[in-house]
């Protein structure tokens, strides 16, 4: 969450921020940290990390940063031996204690400020972030495989948020062994601190020198842990210990509000205001207008010169220049919002943390990201100013699982949980129908999506930033690996509709049946469901125990529906089938009648991970939906493909009331071969299952309409064959008549 509180014509000079730089002896307060030089790490590491120090001042508002690393190959000789450290000249200050190469019982010293060069490098700018931090780079000489990289310097903060508190958050590298780390605090003793941390094993030292308290935490022989797949980003894999003063979220919100000046009286902004009321009479399209301005007129670019990232430029300004990062567009959203007389004020949230930022202590450095709450009479809403192309009006926007956030409200006592009813509305489903051809033709396939909430903004994203012929080219891939070599017929369709935040897609394929014989019934065949979305979007877990949390893709609503449709069908038993937990709901369903049949298989997750105890009754749900979602349709042989209707593979007609739902229609091919010449009686077809369950009968029926034109497709049939039987046998019968006459003449 970077900041801006000057313009970007006004930066910081290489000279001045040299000038915020020296060479210096370790402060008094501080001690040198020793370390083990024969410690072995892991085999095959590039480096090993022998110590990791910081040493905190409260009263002075410094950090002493002691390392040393030893470069076991010439790739770490190659990456590390240019020595590097980045700061904020506006805020900061270095002193430089030393650099030097330990090799064996020689020490070779590289403190030497003269030759440290200081380059405006602008490291994100890729990412659209000019941070104005400057580098410092020492280009070390006669650096080998072996040597041990030592440095240690102490950075002065002059903080402009919360001055007069003390916060910090130390965490050891994830997955990489240490041989010894030391993490201290000194503080005036009647100073209220607090402390966590995330292990019993970090133990507390507390000592008392000069009327100041020093809290220590050290170790040795840290080994790490092996990273494991899928862990949720909220769950810190690692050792870490949080020290804080602030006594409350409520001394936080305060300190935030007292820096983020509002402008009640600007005209850049009151004319913005005025073009708005002018061109929307009713309030919900005058927020929906001014979310839509910011969102889709205003393009991110963080300018970050001052003030520690923590506070936005003047929103007059963001709207004079149209660009801003988060914090500057969400603060000019709410002066807009409160213009046109509603209640809004600005989030903080942690993008990675989400909710079980409620689990730490109170400090401004766990924020990295804005959003805006605006009041409704529905409730409040969230919107993140940063997104684009997003759809649902101003009530049903969504914003990702932030979980929880502080209001930039001098008011606020706490943190509020982020609001769940937009999140839940998104869904996509797919339907895929054919029009199977069980004489050795191709099939046809047709394939609907209806993507809602973030689903559909996905896909609205996609298609604006792709050709239409690539996003074509990428599907048909996709449907080749599904159903074999496959060919599109005709071209992709797709309608958007932001207000409903809708997103439809419709396309058809020529595919070859893969079909097999059954047994001893070569007059049928044997048609296997391809894979589904359902099973695609979750990773079965390794079936070994687990450190951390499972992630789950959360929100997530998928429905996979298939139909097939061949007059070799004809009425199957079957029943629904029902699962779930507490983190997930899984439902499989049919429909079913003569030359018709389909499964719809619908998973929805309530949380966004498993913890650690019931990720092996989540691998035994995962195992029971793929056994329920294996299934195999028999068919008779002998039947051409049907010939679709008009509506068959197209887009629906747009709703005519917003918001309408989805639902998928009876089936819609008529049942009219392209030829009846030839074909064979139907075998009964049925439907097996991959482990052969038992079924219920009393299956639902779709409408009698279609049940009459496969009964009279199938009285054609028959009256066509005895047609041709009363036919054959007049030939006979007059054959034999002629026969017998020429015989007795």
């Amino acid at each position: 969450m970077p900041a801006n509180n000057v313009e970007p014509s006004a930066p910081e000079t290489a000279q001045t921020a040299r000038e915020r730089f020296g060479k210096g002896p370790m402060p008094a307060w501080a001690t040198a940290c020793a370390y083990q030089e024969g410690f072995k790490a892991k085999a095959g590491a590039p480096v090993t990390h022998l110590l990791l120090s910081r040493q905190i001042h409260a009263e002075e508002h410094q950090s002493c940063v002691q390392s040393a690393i030893r470069l076991e190959t010439m790739e770490a000789v190659q990456h590390e031996s240019q020595w590097r450290l980045q700061f904020e000249p506006r805020t900061q200050t270095i002193c430089l204690h030393w650099v030097r190469i330990r090799r064996g019982t020689q020490v070779f010293d590289h403190t030497q400020p003269e030759r440290c060069r200081v380059l405006q490098r602008e490291e994100a700018l890729e990412g659209f972030v000019v941070d104005g931090c400057y580098t410092l780079l020492l280009l070390l000489e006669d650096v080998r495989p072996g040597d041990i990289l030592e440095s240690a310097y102490t950075v002065t903060t002059q903080p402009r948020l919360l001055a007069g508190n003390c916060w910090s958050f130390f965490g050891l590298p994830p997955h990489v062994p240490v041989a010894n780390f030391h993490h201290s605090l000194r503080f005036n003793s009647p100073r209220a601190m607090r402390w966590k941390t995330s292990s019993e094993d970090l133990k507390l030292e507390v000592r008392t020198e000069d009327a100041q308290t020093i809290w220590a935490w050290s170790g040795a022989d840290y080994t790490g842990s092996p990273a494991e797949a899928n862990t949720p980003d909220w769950h810190i894999d690692h050792p870490w210990v949080q020290i804080s003063d602030c006594p409350d979220w409520n001394s936080v919100a305060k300190g935030f509000a007292e820096v983020w000046r509002e402008q009640p009286d600007n005209p850049e902004l009151a004319a913005i205001v005025e073009k708005i009321q002018a061109e929307e009479t009713e309030l919900m399209p005058r927020i929906e207008r001014a979310i839509r301005l910011i969102q889709d007129e205003f393009r991110y670019l963080s300018v970050d010169l001052e003030m520690g990232g923590h506070v936005p430029a003047p929103p007059a300004t963001v709207a004079r220049r149209r660009y801003g990062d988060c914090k500057d567009l969400s603060f000019l959203l709410v002066h807009l919002l409160r213009r046109l007389g509603v209640p809004a004020r600005p989030i903080l949230v942690n993008t990675r943390l989400q909710k079980s930022i409620m689990d730490k202590l109170p400090m401004p450095g766990l924020f990295d990201h804005v959003v805006v709450e605006f009041q409704m009479p529905e409730g409040p809403r969230w919107v993140d100013p940063t997104l684009r192309s997003q759809g649902g009006g101003s009530l049903n926007r969504v914003i990702p699982d932030y979980g929880a956030g502080l209001p930039v409200d001098a008011q606020a006592s706490e943190l509020v949980n982020a609001p769940t009813a937009a999140r839940e509305k998104s869904a996509f489903e797919l339907k895929e129908s054919l029009l199977m051809d069980t004489r050795g033709g191709p099939s046809l396939l047709a394939i609907v999506v209806r993507a809602t909430g973030s689903y559909a903004e996905n896909l609205r994203q996609q298609f604006e930033c792709c050709a239409l012929e690539e996003i074509a080219r990428e599907r048909l891939e996709a449907c080749r690996q599904r159903f074999g070599n496959v060919d599109r017929q005709g071209q992709l369709q797709y309608r958007d509709d932001r207000s409903t935040n809708e997103f439809w897609l419709a396309e058809m394929f020529d595919i070859p049946t893969s079909l097999l014989p059954v047994g001893q019934m070569p007059e049928s065949i044997r048609f296997s469901l391809p894979s589904n979305i359902i099973l695609s979007s979750f990773q079965l877990p390794e079936n070994t125990p687990r450190r951390t949390p499972l992630a789950l893709p959360y929100p997530c609503n998928l429905t996979h529906t298939v139909e097939l449709y061949s007059p070799g069908i004809t009425l199957l038993s079957t029943q629904r089938q029902q699962l779930g937990n507490a983190h997930l709901r899984f439902m499989r369903s049919h429909k079913t009648m003569a030359g018709f049949w389909s499964i719809t298989l619908q998973v929805s997750t309530l949380e966004n991970a498993v913890p650690v105890d019931k990720i092996l009754e989540h691998r035994k749900m995962l195992q029971e939906i793929g056994r329920e979602s294996a299934w195999e349709v028999v068919i008779a042989t002998g039947y051409a493909r049907l010939r679709q209707r008009a509506d068959f593979g197209v887009l629906p007609p747009p709703p005519r009331k917003p918001g309408h739902a989805f639902t998928p229609t009876a089936p819609t091919v008529p049942l009219k071969p392209k030829s009846s010449t030839g074909t064979l009686p139907a075998k009964p077809g049925f439907a097996t299952h991959a482990q052969q369950r038992p079924r219920k009968t009393g299956a639902r029926h779709p409408s009698i309409s279609y049940k009459d034109e496969v009964r009279q497709f199938r009285r054609r049939q028959k009256m066509t064959r005895v047609t041709w039987v009363v036919t054959l046998l007049l030939i006979v019968a007059g054959l034999v008549v002629v026969f017998i006459f020429a015989a007795k003449h």
